[in-house]
């Protein structure tokens, strides 16, 4: 397994990528606040009926922390951890060239406006807004897009953001 960094951002690491045969996401990783958050969300994630890969547990990964994992509706492997452990991020200068951090994760889906439902529902994300009915804008924090929505076959991919 290799893992990737982004200079200008506090976390351990931003991609993982891994030797597989199957070309798949391998998980997409949220942050919790607590371990008391992390519970919380997976009683919310079982209770909407979505599968769960394992309850939360002290995880084994780099930076380890605590975190549960589980299916989204559409059959993404998500993963909500706390207490991760983090780095000191570099100093970066005014355009300089090098990802500062992943600004948000564009996930399609065959049932958009359900995945949008079930992200707010469940996860407690918020619409920031809507082009059309097409592509919908969700933040979880003071970003105005951290998760973008379309229609189309389960997928991910991560845009990363430069200074």
């Amino acid at each position: 397994m290799v893992h990737f960094a982004a200079e200008g951002y506090d976390e351990l690491y931003v991609v993982r990528l891994r030797r597989n045969e199957d070309k798949r996401i391998d998980v997409i990783a949220l942050a919790a606040d607590s371990r008391a958050d992390v519970d919380a969300l997976h009683e919310k994630v079982a209770a909407s009926g979505c599968r769960i890969i394992f309850a939360p547990k002290e995880l084994a990964t780099l930076g380890c922390g605590y975190g549960v994992r589980f299916f989204s509706p559409d059959g993404l492997p998500f993963e909500i951890s706390s207490d991760v452990a983090r780095q000191t991020p570099s100093e970066l200068a005014r355009w300089e060239g090098v990802p500062a951090k992943i600004s948000r994760i564009v996930l399609h889906s065959p049932d958009h406006q359900k995945l949008v439902q079930w992200l707010c529902d469940v996860l407690g994300f918020k619409v920031s807004d809507w082009l059309g009915d097409f592509m919908c804008f969700l933040r979880c924090n003071s970003a105005h897009r951290r998760i973008v929505i379309l229609p189309g076959r389960p997928a991910s991919i991560m845009l990363p953001m430069t200074c």
